[in-house]
């Protein structure tokens, strides 16, 4: 069983913030997509060269590269769209003065909810929210939104993709596992924090359900009150 199993979310659900948004956002018509590429944060480098047992840097220069990238999208200049432990969709700019950006063609009357539900039903609800480093990373993500959109060139693969094998098959074995544990990790923690949205009760139902319990027994002390709330709520 891998690190983190059965306490992640399910695979093809989204982060409750990202569906929130979604769900407000849908329907809006895309008029522009950016590709953005940024440079590795020096925090994230640091920490990808502790797990890799300082072998990171040294293999990122071997496969002749200044630096990996984070590739993420710019949506209509007001919402991102990337994977990183999870796919992330937030109305923020990705766009960091280390940058680089490409625009793609977007076809006329593509919405949001269409652009995501068909990059979902292209790859299958797994490889949508699952990572992966070397297969399934977040360059992998934007390639499969072009994909499943019927979107993208030659020109753009080759902005997005970096070679992520010649980097890993550098790097102990070891510390490739090391460093897909800490990805899912970063998938549960996402989940203990922001929680499964509608699917989970509300953080106020047990008030709801006290309350609802207080309306059916008028009458009854507060100490009998509580105790059939508390019984009835477990069952519910």
């Amino acid at each position: 069983m891998s690190s983190g199993e059965g306490l992640k979310r399910a695979d093809g659900v989204l982060p409750p913030s990202a569906r929130d948004l979604l769900d407000k956002v849908k329907d809006e018509v895309i008029t522009s997509i950016k590709v953005v590429r940024t440079p590795l944060s020096s925090a994230v480098r640091t920490a990808l060269n502790w797990l890799s047992m300082g072998t990171y840097e040294k293999a990122v220069k071997d496969a002749s590269y200044d630096s990996m990238m984070h590739l993420a999208m710019f949506i209509n200049g007001k919402y991102q769209l990337d994977k990183q432990a999870v796919i992330v969709f937030a109305r923020k700019n990705p766009v960091k003065r280390e940058s680089e950006t490409m625009d793609i063609s977007v076809h006329e009357g593509l919405t949001i909810g269409a652009l995501i539900d068909n990059t979902r039903k292209g790859m299958g609800n797994k490889r949508f929210t699952g990572y992966d480093a070397r297969k399934n990373n977040c360059q992998d993500f934007l390639l499969s939104i072009l994909k499943h959109n019927n979107m993208g060139t030659d020109e753009s693969q080759k902005f997005i993709k970096q070679d992520a094998d010649a980097v890993l098959n550098k790097v102990p074995k070891i510390s490739e596992k090391l460093i897909k544990t800490a990805t899912e990790v970063g998938a549960v923690l996402d989940k203990v924090i922001e929680g499964e949205g509608a699917k989970q009760k509300k953080p106020n139902a047990w008030m709801e359900h006290y309350k609802s319990t207080c309306a059916s027994n008028k009458g009854k002390p507060v100490k009998e009150l509580v105790r059939l709330a508390k019984e009835s709520y477990k069952k519910a």
